[in-house]
């Protein structure tokens, strides 16, 4: 009986998951992939995924979840399984609560050198107990050129028993030779169909307004959902229907204490400031935050398209400042200015 490929715990992606089952049915299973897509789709938990069907020992069906590979694998402890991550949290554990990526990451963290030619030395020598040995790249993108090119010097002559499985939400960032050895997997978002059937989408929420605001990213809603930002979101536009520009200002200045939660209000923020240009130019349809329409429309009411289009801009550009060292609270605060009178400007604070 031949073996049976399946995939588990990845949502959705049908063409991908096809290519993969396909290959290793054939055994036809090529040096390196580049899974791209937005962030949040499941294109990390497909590459464990794939690392464990390719070591797998159940003769019917792989992965199976249980054998020692599978079990390994999953707690990042398999001796053939590589991860790089940047330097900062190499050291940082694995899979905590679910999430493949280490705490402490972030996307403006660097993969280094080092760490290509460790990996390097490594997949010289036969697999330790696998079948293959599989180097996943989180973030690909995060790579230095100089790690991207000894990278490429890799990849032009991969070892037979090593897999490269290469992540990128940036795959533009991915020096174009790099991309020309590896076999581009296109991942998307959900669709709302699709993205009702995962289990925590049932949870009390508008599974409409958690889709829309999520962008169709399974990654993106369980982070709406496990740090409460509906409930964030709710006071956010709460204090400013009930007490106007004097509301927002008094969220924003308590809300935030470090650049996470910075970076977090200015995203509800943007997603606010959004609905309420689409509002403005008559696209109630598209409106992300659907369960508090008639909120947007009492704002929205009050506010100028120009002095909303001044806001997202000052948005972005403060979220982008966040990354110098500057006060996080008084920089999140000064995003108001687009909807503060010039008269009463030296009231905000300065960063």
């Amino acid at each position: 009986m031949p073996v049976q490929y399946r995939f588990p715990g990845v949502v959705g992606q049908a063409p991908v998951q096809r290519i993969l089952r396909q290959a290793l049915e054939a055994d036809r299973v090529a040096p390196a992939y580049l899974l791209e897509g937005p962030a949040g789709v499941g294109k990390a938990t497909m590459a464990v995924a794939f690392a464990k069907a390719l070591n797998c020992t159940h003769p019917e069906q792989r992965p199976c979840g249980a054998c020692p590979a599978c079990r390994r694998i999953q707690a990042f402890q398999f001796p053939d399984l590589w991860v790089l991550v940047p330097d900062r949290v190499r050291h940082e554990p694995l899979g905590v609560e679910g999430w493949i990526r280490p705490p402490g990451y972030h996307p403006t963290l660097k993969i280094s050198i080092d760490q290509v030619r460790e990996v390097e030395r490594e997949i010289s020598r036969p697999p330790v107990e696998g079948r293959r040995r599989v180097v996943l790249i989180l973030n690909a993108e995060n790579l230095t050129v100089e790690a991207q090119n000894a990278l490429l010097k890799v990849l032009e002559e991969p070892p037979a028993h090593t897999v490269f499985l290469l992540v990128s939400s940036s795959p533009t960032a991915v020096l174009p030779t790099i991309r020309s050895r590896c076999r581009t997997l296109r991942f998307t978002t959900l669709s709302e169909e699709e993205f009702r059937a995962l289990p925590w989408a049932q949870e009390g929420v508008s599974v409409t307004t958690l889709y829309r605001l999520s962008g169709g990213s399974p990654g993106t809603a369980r982070l709406l959902v496990e740090r409460a930002m509906l409930s964030l979101r709710n006071e956010l536009l709460d204090r400013w229907q009930e007490q106007g520009l004097a509301g927002l200002l008094e969220f924003l200045n308590l809300s935030v204490r470090d650049r996470q939660d910075a970076h977090t209000v200015l995203w509800l923020l943007a997603q606010v400031v959004r609905d309420l240009l689409l509002l403005k130019l008559g696209l109630d349809h598209l409106v992300a935050n659907v369960d508090r329409m008639e909120t947007l429309k009492t704002l929205a009411q009050g506010v100028s398209e120009a002095a909303l289009e001044g806001l997202f801009r000052e948005i972005r550009e403060v979220d982008t400042a966040l990354a110098r060292n500057i006060s996080a609270r008084a920089a999140t605060i000064s995003v108001v200015a687009p909807l503060v009178p010039p008269s009463f400007l030296d009231i905000l604070p300065r960063f």
